[in-house]
C-alpha cells in the first residue's frame, strides 16, 4: 500500500550533502523520501514513482530547476513543487511561481521554514483528493442508514464485525442479493480508523472490463479516444479510506491479476501510463456467489481469494431473520414518512401476511414493498386489504426462487388458495402447535391475544 507518512517527496539537488541534510529533517518529519541528483531523473523518477511533492533546486547543471519545472507541468504529473533557490536569486524563484510552483525557500535552508511551506503544500495535495472525491461519493453525511441486527442469526455477524472494524484487514462478504452486504461495510468503515476518511463503492458487475479499468485505476491523458486529461481512478480518490468492491466475482481476470498486485505490494498503474500509484485503501469484497465454489471452478483466482479473505463473513437472508422483520418494516416506514407527518403505522394483520411471504429480494425488497405501501395507502394505518390492493400477487406466501432459498421457499408449508384460506390454515396449524395455547399461539403469530381472539371469530376455529 502507499507507505504510510505526511506525504512522498522527491527532492532534487546536484549536490549529495544538500540532498541528505534536507532529506534527514524530511524523514524525521514523518515524511516518506526519495532523491534525484538531476533534472533528468527527477523526470525519470516521475515517470515511474508516485509523489506529492517535489522539492526542486533552481541551479542545476545539465536541466536546470526552471527547465525541469517547465517539464513536470508540460507532462501535466500532479505534484506540488517548491522552489529551493539562493537568496540572490529570488526573482527566479517567483517566476518559477508564475510558472506553476506552489512556493519557494531560500538557501540556507531553515528547517522549521521548510517544513511549514511543506506543510502548506500538502494540505494543497489533500484538497486536490478531496475534490476528486466529490465526484465519486455524494456526503455519507446525508446518507443515513441504521444497522438494524435484533435477531439471532446476525450475532456472529456482529461479532465478526466488531472485532474486525478496528483492523486494516481485508474483508469478504458473502450472501444473497438485498441481505445488506455494502451497509455491513458501511458500519465496518464507520467504526474503523478510516472513518474519517471517504468511503466509495462500485459494482464490479455493473461495468464493462475497460471502463471497470479506468473507473477502479484511472487513466493518462491520451489514453484512448475520449480521454482528453489525467484522471485519478477509485484506489486514488479513496487514498486513506475504504473501497468497497461489490460483485467481485464479475472482475476479469485481467483485472483480478491487477487488484491482486494492489493487495501484495500497493502498486498500481493507470490506464495508459508507466508510472507506479501507490494504494493506502481497505478492501472490502462483497459477493451474492459461493466464492470457494468460484475458486474450484477456476472462475477466480486461488491467490486473490486468499488474500481477500482473510476475514470473511456470512450474511444471511431476510426469511431467516424474524425478529428483524417487524424493526425493519418500522424503520422503513420513519425513512418514507412524508415532511411534517407522523409515520404510518402498519397492523398486525397485515405485518403478519408480508412475514408469510419468503423475500427472495429480501431486505431490498422489503424495502421497496414498504415504500410502494406508503406511497399507495390512503389511510394512516396500513391494513391487510391495503397489502393485498398495493403488492397484489408480489406478495404471496412461500413464493419460491430460481436458486436455493432455503427450507422455507421450498416448502412454504404447503400453503396454497386464497389469502384468507392461507390465513386461516396458517393459525390452525400455530396452535396444533402450541397445543391450543392462544397466548403462545399470539406470541408465535407476533400479534395481540385480541387480535387472535378475532382472527378465530372471524374464521369459525373454536
Amino acid at each position: 500500500m502507499r507507505e504510510q507518512g505526511k506525504g512522498n517527496i522527491l527532492v532534487v539537488d546536484d549536490s549529495q550533502s544538500q540532498r541528505d541534510f534536507v532529506s534527514r529533517d524530511l524523514i524525521a518529519a514523518g515524511y516518506v523520501v526519495k532523491q534525484a541528483e538531476s533534472g533528468e531523473k527527477a523526470l525519470e523518477l516521475l515517470k515511474t514513482d508516485c509523489f506529492d511533492i517535489v522539492l526542486l533546486d533552481i541551479v542545476m547543471p545539465g536541466i536546470g530547476g526552471i527547465e525541469t519545472l517547465k517539464r513536470i507541468k508540460q507532462k501535466g504529473f500532479d505534484v506540488e513543487i517548491v522552489i529551493v533557490s539562493a537568496q540572490d536569486i529570488v526573482e527566479d524563484a517567483v517566476s518559477c511561481i508564475k510558472l506553476g510552483a506552489f512556493n519557494y525557500v531560500s538557501k540556507p535552508v531553515k528547517k522549521e521554514e521548510l517544513l511549514a511551506v511543506l506543510a502548506q503544500a500538502q494540505k494543497a495535495v489533500q484538497l486536490k483528493r478531496e475534490n476528486y472525491s466529490f465526484r465519486y461519493a455524494s456526503n455519507i453525511a446525508e446518507k443515513s442508514f441504521r444497522f438494524i441486527a435484533q435477531s439471532k442469526a446476525m450475532a456472529p455477524v456482529m461479532e465478526i464485525m466488531t472485532m474486525a472494524a478496528p483492523t486494516d484487514s481485508s474483508i469478504i462478504i458473502e450472501g444473497e442479493s438485498g441481505t445488506g452486504k455494502e451497509l455491513v461495510a458501511r458500519t465496518i468503515h464507520q467504526n474503523s480508523a478510516r472513518s474519517r476518511q471517504i468511503f466509495l463503492a462500485v459494482n464490479c458487475g455493473g461495468l464493462a472490463e475497460n471502463l471497470l479499468e479506468s473507473e477502479l485505476f484511472g487513466y493518462e491523458k491520451g489514453a484512448f479516444t475520449g480521454a482528453a486529461e489525467d484522471h485519478p481512478g477509485l484506489l486514488e480518490v479513496a487514498d486513506k479510506g475504504t473501497l468497497f468492491l461489490d460483485e467481485i466475482t464479475e472482475m476479469s481476470p485481467k483485472l483480478q491479476t491487477n487488484l491482486l498486485r494492489v493487495l501484495e505490494t500497493g502498486e498500481f498503474r493507470r490506464v495508459g501510463s508507466t508510472r507506479n500509484f501507490y494504494a493506502n485503501v481497505r478492501i472490502i469484497a462483497a459477493t451474492n456467489k459461493k466464492l470457494q465454489q468460484e475458486v474450484s471452478s477456476n472462475r477466480f483466482r486461488e491467490d486473490l481469494y486468499y488474500r481477500l479473505n482473510v476475514v470473511s463473513i456470512k450474511m444471511p437472508p431476510l426469511r431467516e431473520r424474524p425478529e428483524d422483520f417487524k424493526p425493519l418494516v418500522d424503520y422503513f416506514l420513519q425513512q418514507f414518512k412524508l415532511p411534517g407527518k407522523n409515520p404510518k403505522t402498519i397492523a398486525d394483520e397485515s405485518l403478519f401476511l408480508l412475514q408469510q411471504h419468503n423475500w427472495p429480494g429480501n431486505i431490498r425488497e422489503l424495502r421497496n414493498a414498504i415504500e410502494r405501501l406508503n406511497i399507495l395507502t390512503q389511510n394512516e394505518r396500513i391494513s391487510m386489504e391495503d397489502v393485498v390492493k398495493c403488492l397484489g400477487t408480489s406478495i404471496q406466501p412461500g413464493k419460491t426462487r430460481t436458486d436455493n432459498a432455503g427450507p422455507l421457499a421450498a416448502n412454504a408449508n404447503g400453503y396454497s388458495g386464497s389469502l384468507a384460506d392461507i390465513e386461516k390454515k396458517h393459525i390452525l396449524m400455530m396452535l396444533e402447535m402450541h397445543k391450543g395455547n392462544k397466548i403462545r399461539t399470539a406470541k408465535a403469530l407476533k400479534v395481540s391475544v385480541q387480535t387472535l381472539y378475532n382472527k378465530l371469530k372471524t374464521y369459525g376455529i373454536q
